[in-house]
């Protein structure tokens, strides 16, 4: 099962959760996300599915690693700090506990100063 299949799956038992409020839509949408998961499922068609997922892959790689950097957050909370740059706002990560820091931006070297 690909990440889009776990995607088609997880979003269908979504639906269907949400058809118990009495909205018939979500019960439709749920039959259908599931019927297209068991096609992928059972298609021969490697290729093509594997297009389908690297293009899905694709789509969503800004909410993959905006989730991704969450989980990184919240696991390493207690040993690091999670800075954005005040020039390109990416985010980088420095030592907690260390007072006040210059620290260099690794995408676009500029320097600022932060206290960890």
């Amino acid at each position: 099962m690909d990440e889009l299949g776990k995607f088609l799956l997880s979003a269908a038992i979504a639906c269907m959760v949400a058809s118990f409020s009495h909205v018939r839509l979500f019960w439709f949408l749920s039959t259908a996300l599931l019927l297209w998961e068991l096609f992928r499922m059972y298609s021969r068609n490697y290729p093509a599915r594997a297009r389908e997922n690297s293009a899905f892959l694709r789509k969503t790689e800004k909410q993959r690693a905006w989730f991704s950097l969450l989980d990184k957050r919240w696991t390493n909370r207690h040993t690091t700090r999670y800075i954005k740059c005040p020039r390109c706002r990416k985010v980088f990560s420095l030592p907690k506990g260390k007072g006040k820091i210059r620290a260099t931006c690794p995408h676009c070297h500029k320097q600022s100063i932060h206290t960890t």
